[in-house]
């Protein structure tokens, strides 16, 4: 075989992390192969992803990843946790990064810290911080900026396949996948932690939480589709999921799981706190005036998660729950537990009724 020459040499372990990073098929991996590559390619003492959050006019932000030498800290980038915030406008530099929209540069005692800002969809989305012995080359500089070009461009593919392409919730396939990462972090070892620096928000963590999933429906949709057309329909699941970003919090998940049924898997929190903020969605969705529509309710049942509960039985208790709102009367949140501590449900969500009440 012929001798390798000097710019196969260099290319490949530039062309190596970038198959890495296109391979990636979750937000959690692809975070990791960036600060791998950075660290690699940039020589690197330390680099760090961190995620940008705005929600209801609040900025905050929470470490993703960092890596330093051979080791590497990363987080779920599904399971984002208040815990872990900070606010944005108390870090001045990350605040500056963001509202300027250009990279920082500042030079310290051991050497020299760059910012990055990476945006997504006009909107700040987070903040690449890396620290090195030496400056950036010109090269270098190109080479970061085209690295992460490329890493916002194929989070935008992953984020295209596990949205919904009508609401922008996450979809079915999502759900599906990452329930078991859900179940395997849930906090219901009744642990109590660090009270959050946020004490009015509700994920300030206290003894007797549980994460919860709950199944919303649209009551009588089928009606508005026969009634008014599909186009109509279809804008009643866009203000629905509007909605829903609007009454929970920005680490409640939310999925749409086709038609008209929602799913929301809801961090720590009481149950008396749970049926709080899912009655609140309620609510808002009786109040709210809907286009040529009107007026229109949905139902809800809820339940616990356990981690020892199998992704069929945990939305089967709460499809349970729901089905019993349904036949309540709709327009209405019922807890599975509840429920069935009362005896007004039976025990295995296999013995559902068969019957269409939707």
């Amino acid at each position: 075989m012929p001798p390798q020459n000097g710019l196969a040499a260099a290319l490949l372990p530039l062309l190596s992390h970038l198959h890495t990073i296109v391979g990636g098929r979750d937000r959690t991996f692809l975070n990791g192969a960036l600060l791998q590559a950075l660290r690699d390619l940039l020589h690197t003492s330390r680099v760090s992803l961190v995620r940008v959050i705005t929600h209801n006019g609040f900025s905050f932000f929470l470490p993703a990843g960092t890596v330093i030498g051979h080791k590497m800290e990363l987080r779920d980038a599904y399971l984002l946790s208040p815990q872990h915030g900070h606010p944005l406008a108390g870090h001045a530099l990350y605040q500056q990064c963001c509202d300027g929209a250009r990279p920082l540069h500042t030079l310290h005692d051991d050497g020299h810290h760059y910012l990055y800002p990476l945006f997504q969809h006009d909107r700040p989305y987070a903040l690449l911080e890396l620290e090195r012995p030496t400056p950036l080359g010109e090269e270098e500089t190109t080479l970061l900026s085209q690295l992460l070009g490329l890493f916002l461009d194929h989070l935008a593919l992953i984020e295209y396949a596990e949205t919904d392409t009508l609401t922008g919730l996450l979809n079915r396939k999502t759900f599906d996948e990452n329930l078991n990462r859900i179940l395997a972090n849930v906090g219901n070892d009744d642990t109590l932690l660090e009270q959050h620096p946020y004490p009015h928000r509700r994920h300030a963590r206290r003894i007797g939480v549980s994460n919860w999933l709950a199944v919303a429906d649209i009551d009588h949709f089928k009606r508005i589709n026969d009634s008014h057309g599909h186009i109509i329909g279809d804008e009643v699941l866009l203000l629905v999921a509007q909605s829903m970003r609007q009454s929970f919090r920005f680490d409640d998940q939310l999925f749409r799981f086709g038609g008209e049924e929602f799913v929301t898997v809801l961090q720590p929190a009481s149950q008396a706190d749970a049926f709080t903020v899912l009655d609140r969605f309620r609510s808002n969705i009786e109040s709210h005036d809907f286009p040529i529509v009107g007026r229109l309710t949905i139902s809800i049942g809820f339940t616990r998660i356990d981690a020892l509960d199998s992704p069929t039985e945990l939305v089967g208790r709460a499809d349970q729950a729901l089905y019993f709102a349904k036949q309540a009367g709709r327009n209405r949140v019922e807890s599975y537990e509840d429920l069935h501590a009362a005896g007004l449900i039976p025990d295995s969500h296999n013995d559902k009724p068969k019957a269409e009440l939707f």
